[in-house]
């Protein structure tokens, strides 16, 4: 499907009334290399913090370019009285992450902080985590996160190259959510 506004493909979930425009040579991950994007990530928090860790969430698409540069949506439902707030969420994501990677690669140094933004109108709580590791590469995420409708919708932006990352970052903050 191609968007008429910006004349580039678009994905759409029904479910969050939610459009992006995905970024040119961006490509969707296959169902195989989605489900081993999952058990790698699953694995590496499961060591790293010593409990088993199994995803929960449903993943609406992922989508990459040249290998680490990725963006992903996501949902899981949510309950407020035993999930906690979306701010003890999000500081549970940066801990986790961050511990994550100083397991896998010693020596790792990871900044994170949270802030608020807006996107299309609506609030979203973003985690970001900045992670320098050994063999001198960065790796930049971004966890947009915000509860609609009983829901934990997360934006992922993962990325290596600071130009692709960008380029996600432009999409995201020109997607939309159809209202009413």
């Amino acid at each position: 499907i191609v968007d008429k506004i910006y004349n580039q493909p678009y994905k759409f979930d029904k479910q969050f009334k939610w459009k992006i425009a995905v970024p040119a040579d961006f490509v969707p991950m296959s169902d195989e290399q989605v489900q081993k994007h999952t058990e790698t990530g699953s694995t590496a928090i499961s060591k790293a913090t010593g409990t088993e860790f199994e995803s929960q969430g449903e993943i609406i698409c992922i989508f990459q370019k040249n290998g680490m540069n990725t963006f992903t949506a996501s949902y899981r439902s949510y309950d407020s009285t035993t999930d906690g707030s979306i701010s003890e969420i999000c500081q549970n994501t940066m801990k986790i992450i961050r511990e994550t990677y100083q397991a896998q690669f010693k020596g790792t140094k990871a900044d994170t902080s949270s802030l608020i933004e807006t996107i299309d109108g609506l609030v979203f709580t973003v985690v970001k985590i900045i992670a320098r590791l050994p063999n001198q590469k960065t790796v930049t995420m971004l966890f947009y996160e915000r509860i609609i409708d009983d829901k934990l919708f997360s934006f992922n932006i993962n990325y290596v190259d600071g130009k692709i990352g960008a380029e996600i970052i432009r999409a995201w903050k020109k997607s939309k959510f159809i209202r009413g």
